[in-house]
């Protein structure tokens, strides 16, 4: 019974959605001229055989992004989910509305992942993505 419910809510977390990240050169970059406001996309970068996921939205015009992961559920490794503006962690079912994310404190929170706006495109230093590796 236990290693059906564990099977089946495993099976929930569809990654076959989250995109592959490019790089160029140490440089992960994100096409984003159709990301839509309070609404996230989900990311996974391949860093030397690694999967890291993570997210960007765009709040008041402002982009922003997170790693697919808490600092208090993280080794569940199951991340969140989004909907209805917002993010829920599928561990702890804890929900947050996108627009409280950058000034957001607790244990539950995405954790933060730097990155700079460059007209239709997100970048995401190599680093700054191996620096959350631990989380993954």
């Amino acid at each position: 019974m236990i290693l059906f419910a564990a099977t089946l809510l495993c099976s929930c977390i569809d990654k076959s959605s989250f995109k592959q990240i490019s790089f160029d050169g140490s440089r992960a970059v994100a096409d984003i001229k159709n990301l839509k406001e309070k609404q996230a996309e989900f990311y996974t970068a391949s860093i030397d055989g690694r999967k890291i996921d993570f997210f960007i939205v765009m709040v008041n015009g402002e982009v922003q992004s997170y790693f697919n992961a808490c600092l208090t559920c993280y080794p569940k490794k199951l991340g969140f989910r989004f909907k209805n503006r917002g993010v829920i962690c599928r561990t702890c079912n804890v929900s947050y509305p996108v627009d409280t994310l950058k000034d957001g404190v607790g244990n539950c929170y995405p954790i933060k992942l730097r990155g700079n706006r460059d007209n239709d495109r997100y970048v995401i230093m190599k680093e700054d993505l191996m620096a959350g590796s631990k989380y993954f």
